[in-house]
């Protein structure tokens, strides 16, 4: 064997292995993305990422070390393995390159195709994904219309998991209730629980409808076909999807449309012209809730409706709308409004959305990391202040919020001003990505890191009983870096 080839041979070797690893740690972000080629793209190369395309030893293993572990099913297996025998067959058509300088330069543009090579297994795999896709509804669909549970859906753009976490909590006090877990919202998602977890006890399986474009919620609404609907809000989360509100309006709409017995909205939803449409042509179907009296006290909320005074052990006032949205719905299934009441008393805090308990270091902790919109980030720091009560120092850890689209540097200079009203101490995570909330927030003291494991560091060393923490919203990895 001539030298020649054995460094070829050996950098063809040392190139696939650094390939192997950054496609691991790219695999990890496609799948948060429901493999969504374009949006994967589109993050990879906008993101702080796209300077680990360099940093091989620095790549931290997202099956284990992430926010949201990889979990390598058998989609990621096949996904992870077509992107490897493509990167191969690129890498090994330019080794005839006669060049070393050549071949150097061709493996350097190689590491920046990674992603691309990553989604194109996408269009390779396409037609058998299709398949097991179509399969798997079919099965879900046939299992759901043979058990026949009563299907609630639930969308809005925010609010939905706190809503389905507590009406699932009333009304299996009357029933077996099943509903998606954590922010499951997607077909395939629906589908897996459908398939996995729905018994033929269940009487209400309720079902978070998660919109990622118009004729998503419709998608869903097919498989399973919702008699009721809860529309939490419309709001600026996710704006960079849906361009306008009237767009996200619109893909929401779909559940209101789609289901055949009670829907629950908030009136502010009647100000969109096709919740307005719909309740103009079929008023009965429709449940309009103005906002309701709502208290926040120090063991939770007091929310005054119909006449009823329901209390949970929830924190932020924008819970109150949750509450009576569940309740009020509740009462449309036909459930005693002693027993809906009762049941209130003992709902659970809600993971990651305001749920308040205590910093290894004594601090009381507001946990908000999954509550990433702007009205829930006020609600956040109004609760911040409030437990702080004007006798201990009020800190926030928050990298802001995320698809906001052109509405990015005015709703973060907004938010800026609002939290150093309501805070002493200010840490932005990933500061750079949100220059105007920083410079809006100088009125507080304000520490810029780059990732939240920082800012925990800073909390370990500098924080004890007199103080009260907010953590508002958590970056997923591609964006934090």
């Amino acid at each position: 064997m001539s030298v020649d080839l054995a460094l070829s041979l050996l950098l063809f070797a040392a190139f696939m292995a650094y390939a192997a690893r950054r496609l691991f740690v790219l695999l990890h972000v496609f799948q948060q993305e429901e493999y969504d080629a374009g949006r994967f793209l589109h993050g990879i190369f906008r993101s702080q990422n796209g300077r680990l395309v360099w940093e091989f030893w620095n790549l931290r293993n997202p099956s284990k070390k992430a926010k949201k572990p990889l979990k390598m099913t058998a989609r990621a297996w096949r996904t992870y393995v077509v992107s490897l025998l493509v990167t191969a067959f690129f890498l090994s058509g330019w080794f005839s390159f006669p060049s070393w300088s050549k071949l150097v330069t061709t493996i350097l543009i190689l590491a920046l195709l990674l992603p691309s090579f990553l989604a194109s297994s996408n269009f390779f795999l396409w037609p058998y994904e299709r398949s097991n896709q179509r399969r798997y509804w079919r099965q879900a669909h046939e299992k759901l219309t043979r058990l026949g549970p009563v299907v609630i859906g639930i969308t809005g753009s925010y609010g939905k998991t706190s809503v389905k976490h507590i009406l699932a909590h009333i009304l299996a006090a009357a029933a077996p209730t099943l509903a998606t877990p954590g922010s499951v919202n997607t077909p395939m998602g629906v589908t897996r629980i459908i398939r996995e977890r729905l018994e033929p006890r269940h009487k209400y399986f309720i079902v978070e409808m998660g919109a990622y474009g118009l004729g998503s919620i419709a998608r869903l609404c097919d498989l399973a076909p919702p008699q009721h609907a809860i529309i939490t809000a419309i709001g600026p989360a996710h704006l960079e999807r849906f361009g306008s509100l009237a767009t996200t309006a619109l893909a929401k709409a779909e559940l209101a449309k789609a289901a055949t017995g009670t829907v629950v909205l908030p009136r502010a939803l009647l100000e969109h012209a096709p919740f307005a449409q719909l309740y103009k042509s079929e008023p009965s179907r429709f449940v309009i809730l103005d906002a309701p009296e709502v208290t926040q006290e120090k063991d939770g909320l007091t929310v005054c409706i119909d006449d009823e005074k329901l209390h949970a052990p929830l924190y932020g006032l924008h819970h109150g709308a949750n509450v009576a949205l569940a309740y009020t719905l509740a009462r449309a299934l036909g459930l005693d409004p002693a027993l809906i009441k009762e049941t209130l008393r003992s709902v659970p805090q809600i993971e990651h959305r305001l749920a308040v308990t205590t910093y290894p270091t004594g601090a009381v902790l507001i946990d908000d990391a999954y509550n990433a919109n702007p009205a829930g980030m006020r609600a956040a720091l109004d609760l911040l202040d409030f437990l702080a009560d004007g006798h201990k120092r009020r800190v926030l850890v928050t990298p802001g919020v995320v698809e906001l689209g052109a509405e990015h540097g005015p709703v973060h200079a907004d938010l800026g001003a609002y939290a150093a009203q309501k805070a002493d101490v200010i840490i932005a995570v990933a500061a750079r990505r949100i220059p105007s909330f920083v410079q809006a927030a100088q009125a507080a003291q304000v520490l810029e890191v780059q990732r939240f494991s920082e800012a925990q560091a800073w909390l370990a060393a500098h924080t004890g009983p007199r103080d009260v923490i907010l953590i508002a919203n958590d970056l997923p990895d591609i964006l934090e870096g």
